[in-house]
């Protein structure tokens, strides 16, 4: 099958694929890029994501940070050439160069504050699945994932809510899938 992407999203490069056999073939790789969150003009983080849905999971990635509760917080998103991002809050806060971080098992180690552990609140619902309709939106996802089909080298994330609304995501870091869904659907 023939894939289309954004130049920005993969490029192409000679692979060795085994298979009983070794066999040279031309593949899609993943371009993974760092982006550089600046939080009221004060350096965050560096993460490194696929260049796609980056409003999404800067707001994702703040709001499981503990910087941010709602997009109310923020004032201003702004995304420069090379891959600088600059959020404004309307509230100022310490951004905890001060306090305890936790360094996550993720695939390139991470780091998150440990106050946002003690900030975790029981969900008390009544809110029930069944077990089709998570299947048939498994399908759905399958369906659409293009990039990871194309690659073999993406994960992603998906949300089905009880309203019909949905969001996909797709990165090289689970993680990253998780944070712009959660922007994707929390801040719209």
């Amino acid at each position: 099958m023939q894939w289309k992407f954004s130049k920005r999203l993969v490029t192409r490069c000679k692979t060795i694929r085994y298979d009983g056999t070794f066999d040279e073939e031309e593949s899609l790789i993943i371009r993974e890029i760092r982006h550089n969150i600046h939080v009221n003009g004060e350096f965050f983080a560096s993460v490194m994501l696929i260049p796609e849905q980056q409003k999404e999971f800067t707001y994702g990635f703040l709001f499981t940070s503990g910087i941010i509760n709602s997009s109310d917080d923020v004032v201003n998103y702004r995304m420069c050439e090379n891959y600088n991002i600059y959020v404004y809050l309307k509230d100022p806060r310490p951004l905890g160069s001060n306090s305890t971080w936790t360094i996550t098992s993720g695939c390139g180690g991470g780091k998150v504050l440990d106050k946002t552990y003690d900030d975790i609140k029981t969900i008390d619902s009544a809110f029930k699945i069944s077990a089709a309709d998570i299947l048939n939106h498994f399908k759905v996802m399958e369906r659409e994932s293009d990039l990871h089909s194309a690659t073999r080298c993406v994960h992603k994330a998906y949300f089905a809510g009880s309203d019909g609304d949905c969001f996909a995501s797709d990165d090289i870091g689970r993680h990253n899938t998780i944070d712009k869904v959660i922007g994707g659907i929390v801040f719209k």
